[in-house]
């Protein structure tokens, strides 16, 4: 089958597991492939996202959707065909977040979209934020991955490509709220999208931006503490820049 056959069939797919099963074949039959992926990443890969917890989104009143650029897949043992809900499930359940504290930041934006955006909700327990991711979802743009840093050529060349099948995805996910990771040339095309489908959006930095020229707090309330010190500086920076462009972004 021809690459732009799938696209035909996209609108005929109900659910995640349907679209992903399009999408992985549109991988295999991708021409050019090297031209949307990053050197010593597999043809055929796909690295699945969306519901952190399906039936908890669904109960949500407020459901997000985190819009990533990729998963780091180089670094990592991953095969071929593989999912990432796991790196968030396993923080959930007891595991430790990684050194940019993902996971953490995203169920502080999630518990805060939740529950109001005031006060009280932007300083969540563990436990609080934790419960809060499951009520999200999350999607990476480019399903076969990346490497620590992005290629931004190769993203946007891949947005550009699988453009129709992401669209489909927010469109399955259907979020009253989609907060964008980091800067791409997609994150335009994603907003229009958004605003045509009376979504509201929030773009956010990546989380692992080092944030340099940022002042840190002496008084970092909107984080957790690091390894029983005092709560991290660098959440609570990312935080405090959250809160201000939720607070500046339009609710739908």
């Amino acid at each position: 089958m021809k690459f732009n056959d799938f696209e035909k069939q996209i609108v005929r797919c109900q659910t995640l597991d349907e679209l992903f099963t399009l999408w992985r074949e549109a991988h295999k039959a991708e021409e050019n492939y090297k031209e949307t992926t990053v050197d010593g990443i597999d043809k055929n890969t796909f690295v699945a996202d969306g519901y952190i917890d399906e039936n908890c989104y669904y109960k949500s009143d407020y459901k997000t959707l985190f819009i990533l650029k990729e998963a780091n897949i180089k670094e990592y043992n991953v095969g071929i065909d593989s999912s990432q809900v796991g790196f968030y499930t396993d923080y959930i359940n007891d595991g430790k977040p990684n050194i940019p504290k993902q996971q953490e930041k995203i169920g502080r934006m999630a518990y805060y979209l939740q529950n109001g955006e005031n006060e009280t909700a932007k300083m969540p327990s563990e436990v609080q934020l934790k419960n809060a991711l499951k009520y999200t979802a999350f999607m990476n743009i480019n399903k076969r991955g990346g490497a620590k840093s992005t290629n931004s050529p190769k993203i946007n060349a891949y947005y550009n490509k699988y453009e129709q099948f992401i669209k489909k995805e927010i469109e399955i996910i259907n979020p009253n709220c989609i907060v964008i990771i980091g800067t791409t040339e997609a994150n335009d095309n994603i907003n229009k999208f958004a605003a045509e489908n009376k979504i509201r959006t929030i773009n956010m930095w990546h989380t692992a931006y080092r944030m340099s020229r940022q002042k840190r707090s002496d008084n970092p309330i909107y984080a957790l503490s690091n390894n029983g010190s005092e709560p991290d500086k660098n959440v609570d920076c990312y935080m405090r820049k959250f809160f201000e462009t939720a607070q500046s972004s339009e609710t739908l």
